[in-house]
Protein backbone atom coordinates (compact mmCIF):
# COMPACT_ATOMS: atom_id res chain seq x y z
CA UNK A 1 0.00 0.00 0.00
CA UNK A 2 2.75 2.44 0.93
CA UNK A 3 4.72 1.62 -2.20
CA UNK A 4 2.06 3.20 -4.39
CA UNK A 5 3.03 6.72 -3.28
CA UNK A 6 6.27 8.60 -3.77
CA UNK A 7 5.83 11.16 -1.00
CA UNK A 8 4.50 9.17 1.93
CA UNK A 9 4.86 11.07 5.22
CA UNK A 10 4.86 14.53 3.63
CA UNK A 11 3.32 17.03 6.03
CA UNK A 12 3.43 20.23 4.04
CA UNK A 13 1.29 21.75 1.31
CA UNK A 14 3.50 23.54 -1.20
CA UNK A 15 5.60 25.06 1.58
CA UNK A 16 2.77 25.45 4.11
CA UNK A 17 3.22 23.11 7.07
CA UNK A 18 0.09 21.07 7.76
CA UNK A 19 -1.29 21.00 11.28
CA UNK A 20 -3.33 18.25 12.89
CA UNK A 21 -6.63 17.54 11.10
CA UNK A 22 -5.47 19.15 7.86
CA UNK A 23 -4.97 17.83 4.34
CA UNK A 24 -3.57 19.26 1.11
CA UNK A 25 -5.58 19.43 -2.13
CA UNK A 26 -3.73 20.32 -5.34
CA UNK A 27 -6.04 21.74 -8.02
CA UNK A 28 -4.72 21.41 -11.57
CA UNK A 29 -6.25 23.95 -13.93
CA UNK A 30 -5.41 25.80 -17.13
CA UNK A 31 -7.28 28.95 -16.15
CA UNK A 32 -8.47 30.99 -13.15
CA UNK A 33 -10.91 29.16 -10.90
CA UNK A 34 -12.51 29.58 -7.47
CA UNK A 35 -12.76 26.75 -4.95
CA UNK A 36 -15.90 26.86 -2.78
CA UNK A 37 -16.40 24.51 0.15
CA UNK A 38 -18.34 23.80 3.34
CA UNK A 39 -18.16 21.06 5.95
CA UNK A 40 -21.05 18.65 6.22
CA UNK A 41 -21.25 19.16 9.98
CA UNK A 42 -22.64 22.61 9.14
CA UNK A 43 -26.11 21.49 8.10
CA UNK A 44 -27.80 23.42 5.27
CA UNK A 45 -24.95 25.96 5.19
CA UNK A 46 -24.03 27.71 1.95
CA UNK A 47 -20.71 27.03 0.26
CA UNK A 48 -18.05 29.66 0.98
CA UNK A 49 -15.21 30.71 -1.26
CA UNK A 50 -12.13 29.01 0.15
CA UNK A 51 -9.51 29.86 -2.46
CA UNK A 52 -9.20 31.83 -5.66
CA UNK A 53 -6.53 30.43 -7.97
CA UNK A 54 -5.27 32.02 -11.17
CA UNK A 55 -3.34 28.86 -12.01
CA UNK A 56 -2.74 25.39 -10.57
CA UNK A 57 -2.13 25.52 -6.83
CA UNK A 58 -2.77 23.95 -3.42
CA UNK A 59 -5.64 24.39 -0.96
CA UNK A 60 -5.37 23.46 2.72
CA UNK A 61 -8.54 21.79 4.07
CA UNK A 62 -9.64 20.69 7.53
CA UNK A 63 -10.42 17.00 8.00
CA UNK A 64 -12.89 17.32 10.88
CA UNK A 65 -15.79 16.17 8.64
CA UNK A 66 -16.55 15.41 4.98
CA UNK A 67 -16.31 18.44 2.69
CA UNK A 68 -18.88 19.60 0.15
CA UNK A 69 -17.11 21.55 -2.55
CA UNK A 70 -17.55 23.13 -5.95
CA UNK A 71 -15.02 24.41 -8.50
CA UNK A 72 -16.25 27.42 -10.42
CA UNK A 73 -14.87 29.53 -13.23
CA UNK A 74 -15.84 33.10 -14.02
CA UNK A 75 -18.70 31.89 -16.19
CA UNK A 76 -20.09 28.72 -14.69
CA UNK A 77 -19.60 25.84 -12.25
CA UNK A 78 -17.09 23.32 -13.54
CA UNK A 79 -17.93 20.49 -11.14
CA UNK A 80 -18.87 19.70 -7.54
CA UNK A 81 -18.77 16.83 -5.10
CA UNK A 82 -18.36 15.59 -1.54
CA UNK A 83 -15.24 13.96 -0.17
CA UNK A 84 -13.83 12.97 3.23
CA UNK A 85 -10.20 14.05 3.39
CA UNK A 86 -7.89 12.44 5.95
CA UNK A 87 -5.20 13.93 8.13
CA UNK A 88 -1.92 14.84 6.35
CA UNK A 89 -3.22 13.31 3.13
CA UNK A 90 -2.13 14.69 -0.25
CA UNK A 91 -4.82 14.90 -2.93
CA UNK A 92 -5.23 16.37 -6.38
CA UNK A 93 -8.10 17.31 -8.74
CA UNK A 94 -7.51 17.86 -12.43
CA UNK A 95 -10.03 20.21 -14.04
CA UNK A 96 -7.79 21.26 -16.92
CA UNK A 97 -8.77 20.69 -20.52
CA UNK A 98 -12.48 20.74 -19.70
CA UNK A 99 -12.20 17.70 -17.41
CA UNK A 100 -15.39 17.08 -15.45
CA UNK A 101 -13.87 14.60 -13.00
CA UNK A 102 -14.25 16.18 -9.57
CA UNK A 103 -13.20 13.12 -7.61
CA UNK A 104 -9.98 13.87 -5.64
CA UNK A 105 -7.10 11.50 -6.33
CA UNK A 106 -4.84 10.52 -3.45
CA UNK A 107 -1.18 11.21 -4.15
CA UNK A 108 0.19 10.54 -0.64
CA UNK A 109 -1.29 8.25 1.95
CA UNK A 110 -2.68 9.99 5.07
CA UNK A 111 -1.44 9.27 8.56
CA UNK A 112 -3.22 7.11 11.11
CA UNK A 113 -4.56 10.16 12.91
CA UNK A 114 -5.68 8.47 16.12
CA UNK A 115 -2.82 5.98 16.46
CA UNK A 116 -1.14 8.00 19.32
CA UNK A 117 -4.42 8.05 21.26
CA UNK A 118 -4.92 4.30 20.73
CA UNK A 119 -1.33 3.65 21.81
CA UNK A 120 -1.81 5.71 24.99
CA UNK A 121 -5.02 3.82 25.84
CA UNK A 122 -3.34 0.43 25.31
CA UNK A 123 -0.32 1.44 27.43
CA UNK A 124 -2.49 2.77 30.28
CA UNK A 125 -4.70 -0.33 30.20
CA UNK A 126 -1.63 -2.58 30.27
CA UNK A 127 -0.15 -0.66 33.23
CA UNK A 128 -3.47 -0.84 35.11
CA UNK A 129 -3.71 -4.60 34.47
CA UNK A 130 -0.10 -5.10 35.61
CA UNK A 131 -0.78 -3.03 38.74
CA UNK A 132 -3.77 -5.16 39.73
CA UNK A 133 -1.80 -8.36 39.13
CA UNK A 134 1.12 -7.17 41.28
CA UNK A 135 -1.27 -5.82 43.91
CA UNK A 136 -3.09 -9.17 44.08
CA UNK A 137 0.15 -11.12 44.43
CA UNK A 138 1.45 -8.80 47.17
CA UNK A 139 -1.90 -8.99 48.95
CA UNK A 140 -1.74 -12.77 49.02
CA UNK A 141 1.87 -12.76 50.26
CA UNK A 142 1.28 -10.11 52.96
CA UNK A 143 -1.98 -11.72 54.11
CA UNK A 144 -0.26 -15.10 54.37
CA UNK A 145 2.56 -13.68 56.48
CA UNK A 146 0.14 -11.75 58.69
CA UNK A 147 -1.96 -14.86 59.29
CA UNK A 148 1.03 -17.04 60.07
CA UNK A 149 2.39 -14.46 62.51
CA UNK A 150 -0.70 -13.50 64.50
CA UNK A 151 -3.20 -16.33 64.00
CA UNK A 152 -1.01 -19.42 63.94
CA UNK A 153 -2.02 -22.26 66.23
CA UNK A 154 0.22 -22.87 69.22
CA UNK A 155 0.34 -25.79 71.64
CA UNK A 156 -0.52 -25.02 75.27
CA UNK A 157 0.84 -26.77 78.28
CA UNK A 158 -1.69 -29.61 77.96
CA UNK A 159 -0.71 -30.26 74.38
CA UNK A 160 -3.92 -28.97 72.79
CA UNK A 161 -3.94 -26.35 70.11
CA UNK A 162 -5.23 -22.87 70.86
CA UNK A 163 -5.69 -19.87 68.55
CA UNK A 164 -3.89 -16.74 69.62
CA UNK A 165 -6.17 -13.71 69.55
CA UNK A 166 -4.40 -10.40 69.31
CA UNK A 167 -7.22 -8.09 70.30
CA UNK A 168 -10.88 -8.52 71.17
CA UNK A 169 -11.78 -4.85 71.01
CA UNK A 170 -14.58 -4.14 68.54
CA UNK A 171 -13.52 -2.22 65.48
CA UNK A 172 -15.58 0.56 63.97
CA UNK A 173 -17.05 -0.32 60.58
CA UNK A 174 -15.01 0.93 57.65
CA UNK A 175 -16.65 3.09 54.98
CA UNK A 176 -16.57 1.33 51.65
CA UNK A 177 -16.22 3.26 48.39
CA UNK A 178 -17.79 2.64 45.01
CA UNK A 179 -14.69 1.91 43.00
CA UNK A 180 -16.38 2.22 39.61
CA UNK A 181 -17.53 5.75 40.47
CA UNK A 182 -14.05 6.72 41.67
CA UNK A 183 -12.53 5.44 38.41
CA UNK A 184 -15.12 7.27 36.31
CA UNK A 185 -14.57 10.52 38.23
CA UNK A 186 -10.79 10.24 37.92
CA UNK A 187 -11.10 9.54 34.20
CA UNK A 188 -13.34 12.61 33.77
CA UNK A 189 -10.89 14.85 35.65
CA UNK A 190 -7.90 13.56 33.65
CA UNK A 191 -9.79 14.09 30.39
CA UNK A 192 -10.85 17.57 31.52
CA UNK A 193 -7.22 18.54 32.19
CA UNK A 194 -6.18 17.14 28.80
CA UNK A 195 -8.93 19.10 26.99
CA UNK A 196 -8.08 22.34 28.80
CA UNK A 197 -4.42 21.86 27.87
CA UNK A 198 -5.27 21.87 24.16
CA UNK A 199 -6.27 18.26 23.58
CA UNK A 200 -3.09 17.53 21.65
CA UNK A 201 -4.45 19.45 18.68
CA UNK A 202 -7.10 16.83 17.88
CA UNK A 203 -10.49 18.10 16.76
CA UNK A 204 -12.38 15.55 18.89
CA UNK A 205 -10.92 17.24 21.98
CA UNK A 206 -12.19 20.71 21.00
CA UNK A 207 -15.73 21.96 21.49
CA UNK A 208 -18.08 21.72 18.53
CA UNK A 209 -18.59 25.08 16.85
CA UNK A 210 -22.23 24.52 15.91
CA UNK A 211 -24.42 21.41 16.07
CA UNK A 212 -21.78 18.73 16.52
CA UNK A 213 -20.81 16.71 19.59
CA UNK A 214 -17.23 15.94 20.55
CA UNK A 215 -15.52 14.39 23.56
CA UNK A 216 -14.80 17.87 24.92
CA UNK A 217 -18.55 18.61 25.03
CA UNK A 218 -19.33 15.67 27.35
CA UNK A 219 -16.43 15.96 29.81
CA UNK A 220 -18.15 18.42 32.16
CA UNK A 221 -21.53 16.56 32.11
CA UNK A 222 -19.64 13.38 33.02
CA UNK A 223 -17.91 15.13 35.92
CA UNK A 224 -21.17 16.74 37.10
CA UNK A 225 -22.89 13.33 37.03
CA UNK A 226 -20.06 11.76 39.06
CA UNK A 227 -20.16 14.57 41.65
CA UNK A 228 -23.96 14.39 41.97
CA UNK A 229 -23.87 10.62 42.47
CA UNK A 230 -21.06 10.98 45.02
CA UNK A 231 -23.12 13.54 46.95
CA UNK A 232 -26.08 11.17 47.18
CA UNK A 233 -23.95 8.24 48.33
CA UNK A 234 -22.08 10.39 50.86
CA UNK A 235 -25.26 11.84 52.38
CA UNK A 236 -26.88 8.41 52.65
CA UNK A 237 -23.79 7.03 54.38
CA UNK A 238 -23.76 9.91 56.88
CA UNK A 239 -27.47 9.65 57.61
CA UNK A 240 -27.11 5.93 58.33
CA UNK A 241 -24.76 6.87 61.20
CA UNK A 242 -27.62 8.79 62.91
CA UNK A 243 -26.09 12.11 61.89
CA UNK A 244 -28.76 14.87 61.99
CA UNK A 245 -29.82 16.15 58.60
CA UNK A 246 -29.03 19.73 59.59
CA UNK A 247 -25.47 18.75 60.50
CA UNK A 248 -25.04 16.85 57.22
CA UNK A 249 -26.29 19.81 55.17
CA UNK A 250 -24.01 22.09 57.18
CA UNK A 251 -20.99 19.96 56.28
CA UNK A 252 -21.98 19.97 52.59
CA UNK A 253 -22.40 23.77 52.63
CA UNK A 254 -19.02 24.30 54.30
CA UNK A 255 -17.25 22.06 51.82
CA UNK A 256 -18.99 23.71 48.85
CA UNK A 257 -18.05 27.17 50.13
CA UNK A 258 -14.43 26.12 50.63
CA UNK A 259 -14.18 24.65 47.12
CA UNK A 260 -15.75 27.80 45.65
CA UNK A 261 -13.22 30.00 47.42
CA UNK A 262 -10.35 27.82 46.19
CA UNK A 263 -11.74 27.99 42.63
CA UNK A 264 -12.04 31.78 42.77
CA UNK A 265 -8.48 32.11 44.08
CA UNK A 266 -7.09 29.85 41.34
CA UNK A 267 -9.03 31.66 38.59
CA UNK A 268 -8.14 35.19 39.67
Amino acid sequence: MLGQFNNVGVRDCNGTKLRYDQACLEIITDGPIAFWSQYEECEDCMLLETANLKKSGPVVLETISPVRFAIRSADNEICNGTYEFEEFGQYSINVANDSLNCQPRMTAEPDAAYLPILTAVVVLFSLATLWYIVKGILKIIIAGRFYSRYFAREDNELGSETRVIVSSEPRSPTRSRLRSLDIFRGFSIALMIFVNAGGGGYSIFTHAAWNGLTVADVVFPWFAFAMGESLVLSLNARLRTSLPRIEALKQVAQRSLLMSIVGICLSS
